[in-house]
């Protein structure tokens, strides 16, 4: 009985204690002209909720090449230096574990 409590109660809370925040990072994004990716962790939330559709440049172009448009990373707080020794994007935010980046072009 308590098991089913819980999780009655928690089970919709799940998606905000584990990934609110670059949800609502991604959702911040949507009909702006730019490219949104992670660091370090794998997710489908940059398509889906930045709505973006158009192909992107490889990892290495995003990171160090040429872009034509702003670059979003969002990466989780272990990665942080990892992001940061790239040298190509500046801090724009941080909220419940994860760090979030953007590069000019």
């Amino acid at each position: 009985m308590f098991i089913t409590t819980t999780l009655f109660f928690f089970i919709r809370n799940i998606e905000a204690y584990s990934q609110r925040a670059a949800i609502s990072f991604f959702e911040e994004r949507q009909g702006e002209r730019c490219y949104v990716t992670t660091k370090g962790y794998k997710s489908y939330a940059p398509w889906f909720y930045a709505r973006t559709t158009e192909t992107m440049p490889s990892e290495e172009v995003l990171f160090n090449g040429p872009i034509d448009r702003p670059v979003y990373l969002s990466c989780k707080i272990t990665s942080v230096d990892e992001v940061k020794a790239l040298g190509t994007f500046h801090e724009i935010g941080r909220n419940n574990g994860f760090v979030f980046f953007k590069r000019e072009p």
